[in-house]
């Protein structure tokens, strides 16, 4: 393959050089990421990846691994085959050295989780979760061809009133029913988000589950525990006040989010610049800058942009309340309703 970045499945970019730089342990099989002299699941030492051992795999007793497709930062994906019926799906195995951590295991059985107890078309869906012969955790999803919006808006921002709002109105639907089946995402940005084409359309779909949890006192205490006190967990350039404070978050959390990307795809430029802890500083107590001020000369539509305004309001209780307000407002048709 002579490009060593090309589009994505399921949100994660492919990038062949990196791939080839990883480890494997030839008991236990499992693919490494860090600089590991031996394997931390059996002390056995480790060798140099030339061709990955899980291809032709078949892990969960049905999914078999056709190809190597991309690395992830838990894990690696692969291209893969679901014997029992003949559809591609995307298989995701945890890499060995993370496997080996069990706070990082946790993360990764919450996005399997979280991901099984949602079905709706704006989000991804994972169909089987479980552990490969050597116990390193996998999770299966759809397979959806597609590119992160996050590229989208580093290529061709602005994107214009009638291509943002359609985007805009997918993920809203996508949030609303993570939302109302309990969960928070915190984790909303451009990376997080797969754009795919449907019906001769474009169409955004929700593909990072890592972090979301259960918007409840029990589960916001377990997410803190495996998130480690006293460190910003989710992208912090789309990060709330409230999770920055630490505060408990509640779906609001994400909606403030969901006004970043909204002004990114508008005007091609977050609302701020600077480090992780600067910008969530920003988000904490800064003034959102006009869309005007932040590129001189480029005029955007202002409905849209009282929308972004709105939703990155620092006090919760003045954004919209809900996906579901800002949907009804778009009145634009979405992947569910077409």
């Amino acid at each position: 393959m002579p490009l060593s970045r090309v589009r994505a499945v399921a949100g994660v970019e492919i990038n062949m050089n990196r791939i080839e730089r990883r480890t494997t342990c030839p008991t236990c099989r499992a693919v490494f990421r860090r600089a590991l002299r031996r394997c931390p699941l059996d002390g056995n030492e480790l060798q140099p990846l030339p061709q990955d051992p899980l291809v032709g795999e078949t892990v969960g007793g049905r999914y078999t691994i056709r190809h190597v497709f991309a690395d992830g930062v838990l894990a690696r994906t692969y291209a893969g085959i679901d014997e029992h019926n003949g559809e591609r799906c995307m298989i995701k195995v945890m890499y060995g050295d993370y496997a080996a951590v069990e706070r990082q295991r946790q993360r990764f059985t919450r996005e399997a989780e979280v991901g099984s107890r949602l079905c709706h078309p704006n989000v991804l869906a994972v169909v089987d979760a479980g552990e490969t012969r050597a116990g390193l955790p996998f999770l299966v999803t759809v397979h959806v061809d597609g590119t992160p919006l996050s590229e989208i808006i580093a290529l061709h921002a602005p994107l214009g009133t009638e291509r943002a709002t359609r985007l805009l109105a997918d993920v809203c639907a996508g949030l609303a029913h993570i939302h109302e089946r309990g969960f928070v995402h915190r984790s909303l940005s451009g990376d997080a988000i797969l754009v795919t084409h449907f019906r001769d359309s474009e169409a955004a779909i929700i593909v990072d589950l890592g972090i979301a949890f259960e918007a409840d006192a029990e589960s916001t205490s377990l997410a803190r525990r495996v998130t480690r006190a006293g460190k910003l967990v989710g992208a912090p350039a789309y990060m709330s006040p409230e999770q920055g404070s630490g505060a408990v978050l509640d779906q609001r959390a994400d909606l403030y989010g969901l006004g970043v990307l909204l002004y990114t795809m508008l005007c091609g430029r977050l609302p701020f610049d600077g480090t992780a802890i600067e910008l969530a500083s920003h988000n904490l107590s800064g003034d959102v800058p006009l869309i005007q001020d932040r590129v001189p000369g480029l005029r955007v539509d202002q409905r849209l942009e009282q929308v972004a305004s709105k939703l990155m309001r620092k006090n919760p209780s003045e954004r919209f309340q809900t996906a579901n307000e800002l949907l009804h407002i778009l009145e634009v048709p979405t992947l569910w309703s077409t």
